[in-house]
């Protein structure tokens, strides 16, 4: 969307300002994009590993947590290691 600024540039160039075509609403495109959230979880060194439909998802997360599973919704769980 253009703001009143760009549509004067326009005006004053002689020149039509070029067509907006909509192509769904923000809550439309949200609905529609595909969930990534992962159904496994794996610890390499500090990199959590998600598994998704779409690939791998990684995370760099401090060497003073490790991963001991998922909660009922999927998320990983961690421990701090004290040493």
């Amino acid at each position: 969307m253009m703001d009143d600024k760009q549509i004067k540039d326009f005006n004053e160039w002689g020149v039509t300002p070029p067509s907006t075509v909509t192509h769904g609403s923000d809550l439309n495109i949200q609905d529609s994009m595909k969930k990534l959230l992962p159904n496994s979880w794996k610890l390499e060194g500090n990199q959590l590993i998600g598994q998704t439909d779409m690939g791998e998802l990684r995370q760099t997360i401090p060497t003073s947590h490790i991963l001991v599973g998922s909660d009922p919704r999927g998320l990983p769980i961690f421990r701090k290691i004290d040493l």
